[in-house]
């Protein structure tokens, strides 16, 4: 049976749980010393959530602890992705607990070749010479709103407000979801049919993250010559604000990112009570 809400574990009573059942020596194959070492260096990252109960931790706060380590390699974010994916499992299936894993994602660097890079002034002004093609109006404003592409294909049409130039729209975390982004007959406001002629094998007509990034945004970037990964047109976005001298709270509301402090504390003040106006966060975006 489910044990009370009182009751439920803490953060490590579910690793002592999930790490003994991982790391069993009498498993037909062990894991090995090396994978226990990785594990366990993981879960220590985010032990200032140790002696937190399992149910009381958020998503944002576990993203916040993520992003503090995006300047180390895929091996050392994605190891710590992969231990929270398997620990929530884990008590999702012996705690009936949320798993609230799903949202996350990681950042990080590869110091010879680093992952996200911007577009260039004159990739962008090329773009605009072009949009008149359907294709670079779909990256100018990814690049002009900083939308994640899995958010901007869920974009729909009913949230999209053009005569005030914004959109509403959100999928990382709390602070992302549902959102105000200004912005320069279907419920999606990018479908397959943009892009081709529906068949019998297209049961829906709206997008998946991963068929938008492989059927239409890389063959483009292959058409174009440009070197960009579906994540740029953030970071592109994240530059230019930056020089644009935009403060941070209204570059953070905009880009979906919870308010913290100097620690990386989730900051509940700044949070919850700074509110701007949809003039406010267009003004910002028009300085770029």
């Amino acid at each position: 049976d489910n044990l009370p809400r009182t009751s439920l574990p803490t953060f490590k009573e579910i690793w002592e749980g999930y790490s003994a059942a991982k790391f069993n020596p009498d498993k037909k194959k062990p894991v090995s010393k090396d994978t226990v070492r990785n594990y366990t260096l993981a879960y220590n990252r985010f032990s200032e959530l140790h002696d937190r109960k399992i149910v009381n931790i958020t998503a944002p706060e576990l993203q916040v602890i993520l992003d503090r380590y995006k300047d180390k390699s895929l091996s050392t974010v994605g190891t710590m992705k992969s231990v929270l994916n398997q620990m929530y499992r884990y008590a999702k299936k012996y705690y009936d607990v949320e798993d609230i894993t799903k949202t996350l994602e990681i950042e990080y660097t590869d110091s010879a070749n680093p992952i996200h890079k911007p577009f260039t002034q004159n990739e962008i002004d090329w773009l605009w010479d072009h949009s008149d093609d359907y294709r670079a109006q779909f990256v100018l404003m990814m690049i002009y709103t900083g939308v994640r592409p899995q958010e901007f294909v869920k974009i729909e049409t009913k949230n999209v407000h053009l005569d005030e130039n914004y959109f509403v729209g959100g999928l990382k975390t709390d602070a992302g979801r549902e959102r105000i982004i200004p912005h320069p007959e279907k419920q999606y406001l990018i479908m397959k049919s943009n892009f081709k002629e529906l068949t019998y094998r297209d049961r829906h007509d709206n997008f998946s993250y991963a068929l938008f990034i492989n059927t239409v945004w890389t063959p483009y970037m292959c058409e174009i010559g440009m070197d960009h990964l579906g994540h740029d047109p953030r970071h592109t976005f994240a530059t230019l604000m930056d020089k644009a001298n935009v403060p941070d709270n209204i570059l953070k509301s905009i880009m979906g990112h919870a308010q913290t402090d100097e620690k990386g504390r989730i900051d509940v003040t700044n949070a919850v009570y700074i509110h701007k106006t949809i003039e406010d966060l267009r003004e910002a975006v028009e300085k770029i």
